[in-house]
This record gives C-alpha cells, sequence and structure tokens, in this order.
C-alpha cells in the first residue's frame, strides 16, 4: 500500500479525530497527519505547506466534516477551490460527516470532491480511498523518489 505524504483531518469533534487517526494510524498509510479544528484553521496549514518553497509537506488528502464552527465545510470548500495550489499540489477532499440531511449530500455534489462518508471513518474506506487515490505506478513511485 502507497504511503501519503501527509493528511489533514478537519473535524471540531476530538472524538472523532482520535477515531480517524487511529484507523490511518492502523493501516500505516501516512507519514504525517495534521488536524484543523475549522475550515479556517484548515486553509491556514493549505497555505503555509502547499505554496512553493514551504519545505513541508502539503497534505494530499483532506478529510472534511461539514458542521464546524468558524467556518464549516462548505465555506472552506468555496474558499479552497479559489485557491491559487499548482494542480500537483491540490489534495484530494473526501467529506466525513455524521449528516445525513440530503441538503448536504446535493450541496456537496456541486464541489470538487473525491467522496461524501459518513463518520466513523472504517479501516475498510481507508484502504479503498487509498486505494483509489493514491495508488502508484512504478514510474511514477520512481519520479516521486527522484
Amino acid at each position: 500500500m502507497e504511503r501519503i505524504k501527509c493528511v489533514l483531518v478537519v473535524d471540531d469533534d476530538h472524538s472523532a479525530n482520535f477515531i480517524t487517526k487511529t484507523v490511518i494510524n492502523k493501516i500505516k498509510c501516512s507519514e504525517e497527519i495534521l488536524v484543523a479544528m475549522n475550515g479556517r484553521e484548515a486553509l491556514e496549514i493549505i497555505a503555509e505547506r502547499c505554496m512553493e518553497g514551504s519545505g513541508k509537506p502539503c497534505p494530499q488528502l483532506i478529510l472534511l466534516d461539514v458542521k464546524m464552527p468558524v467556518m464549516d465545510g462548505f465555506e472552506f470548500l468555496r474558499n479552497f477551490e479559489q485557491m491559487p495550489l499548482p494542480p500537483d499540489k491540490r489534495p484530494v477532499v473526501i467529506m466525513l460527516s455524521t449528516s445525513t440531511n440530503p441538503k448536504d449530500l446535493q450541496l456537496a455534489q456541486e464541489f470538487k470532491i473525491g467522496e461524501f462518508l459518513n463518520k466513523p471513518l472504517k479501516v475498510d474506506q481507508m484502504e479503498r480511498l487509498v486505494d483509489k487515490y493514491f495508488k502508484l505506478d512504478e514510474n511514477a513511485a520512481l519520479q516521486e523518489c527522484s
């Protein structure tokens, strides 16, 4: 299984963050896990890490909650999609929420996200996400190392 350099978990629920980090660590799929408690913190992390010359890995995967104080998941996405990130540094965004509101699901489809999953994150879901979005062929893996 490929390892993701950095995953950003964006959720204000400490228990959900603990579960998500435990799942990621269990399958050893990421070198680093960052946590933001709301969308604004997440945007700051992305701005700091994904711009040229930061020296820190840009999150390759964002696990994003819908309902949060300060800046919710949808407001984050509106701002995130306007960020001038190089295409090779644009993270995959997965909405991870307890919301079963059809309006949330419909609104999520208006953004460039990978999927909308229900919390809590499960091991098989994370394995599938890594396999689907981060499976590298040998040539790509060799280029990454050089």
